[in-house]
């Protein structure tokens, strides 16, 4: 390897983005650990994808010949579409919570096509210039210009308008900064990769590309160190969580921001009715999971003891998760109450604390009451 002076400012940018990916992987595991959210692993993957790129971005300029150059830069163009397909499944698991199997395939098949050219015929897609105190730099190539630009600008608008909708339904001044790094993130790291290749026909600092990275990678890095949950604010509302107990009284109500007030014993009453209905005139006696009324939902969850539910407008499956392993804290902390079918409501109350780490996804003022 050879490092020349015009080289160090390159090697330098190429760190700092190397750390931040470290840091945000490191504060995404934490979040995959605390909230075994599954979502996140496709963005960890995506992280460390982009760690590998700007790992053999940042190194291959140095290499002692061409080939090994070359090598180095594939590899870190094979990690990083292989990391923007990953980006993709997350953005389209947050914002629909399921994959759309066309834009799916649309996708993959664009990646695979370019991915076989860069492995077949190299030189189509990557060329060289050798610059004297700094090592390999690329040319410009109007192909793979084209090709780049419009994959990292399609994924770029998704991720935008990610960033977008999460700045709509944002409550919290905190929230709403969150959401602004969130969006500036992909604007510079995204939109101006895309963009570098044209902006060094104007100043010619290879660096440009990694620069914008490491620069967008550090917006959306201090959104999620500050809450790693922000990537996960649904695409819809969800009003409440209740839980009854086997007679149908209401023992535990959590309101979520910008739900409506509900009368409890009509709704405990609701629940314990089609339930009863369901297994005494139809002779269903299956759980009841879901209740749908036009464009609200029902999730819920019966036990023997209790039942708990949730009020929202989709029927998510990260709800449902959700509202599971929250069941199962509710069951195992209160126990001894429900055993007794205790009328002192008041003793269940510290079920907020369940709801913070079950729910602490949703966005809203309702965690600081």
């Amino acid at each position: 390897m050879q490092f020349g002076s015009l080289f160090i400012p390159y090697l330098i940018s190429g760190i700092i983005s190397m750390v931040i990916i470290i840091i945000v992987c490191i504060t995404l595991i934490h979040s995959y650990i605390k909230s075994k959210n599954s979502t996140t692993i496709f963005y960890i993957f995506f992280f460390m994808m982009l760690g590998v790129w700007a790992f053999t971005t940042t190194f291959f300029p140095s290499m002692d010949t061409i080939d090994s150059a070359l090598l180095l830069q594939i590899i870190g163009i094979i990690s990083i579409y292989f990391g923007f397909y990953s980006l993709f499944i997350f953005l389209e698991l947050i914002n629909y919570d399921k994959i759309n199997v066309v834009r799916a395939v649309l996708f993959a098949s664009v990646i695979i096509i370019f991915l076989i050219v860069i492995i077949i015929a190299p030189p189509l897609l990557i060329q060289y210039d050798y610059l004297p105190n700094f090592g390999y730099a690329n040319k410009t190539v109007f192909l793979i210009t084209v090709l780049q630009g419009i994959l990292l600008i399609g994924i770029g608008i998704e991720f935008f308008l990610t960033a977008l909708r999460l700045k709509k339904i944002a409550e919290t001044p905190a929230q709403k900064q969150q959401a602004l790094w969130f969006m500036a993130g992909p604007a510079i790291g995204i939109f101006g990769g895309a963009l570098a290749p044209i902006f060094r026909l104007i100043i010619n600092f290879p660096g440009l590309l990694l620069l914008f990275a490491s620069i967008g990678m550090a917006l959306s890095g201090l959104a999620f160190i500050k809450d790693p949950n922000v990537a996960f604010f649904l695409p819809f509302r969800v009003y409440n969580l209740m839980v009854i107990n086997t007679v149908g009284i209401n023992i535990f109500h959590q309101k979520f921001s910008g739900s409506k007030e509900v009368n409890e014993v009509l709704v405990s009453g609701m629940i314990t009715g089609i339930s009863s209905f369901m297994e005494e005139a139809l002779g269903v006696k299956s759980q009841l999971r879901a209740i749908i009324f036009g464009d609200r939902y029902v999730l819920l969850d019966l036990r023997e003891k209790f039942g708990a539910f949730i009020d929202s407008e989709s029927a998510s499956k990260t709800l449902k998760i959700a509202l599971e392993k929250f069941a199962d804290y509710f069951e195992s902390k209160f126990s001894e109450y429900l055993n007794k079918s205790s009328k002192n409501v008041n003793v269940y109350k510290s079920a907020i604390a369940g709801v913070e780490k079950y729910f602490g996804f949703l966005p809203g003022s309702w965690k600081s009451h």
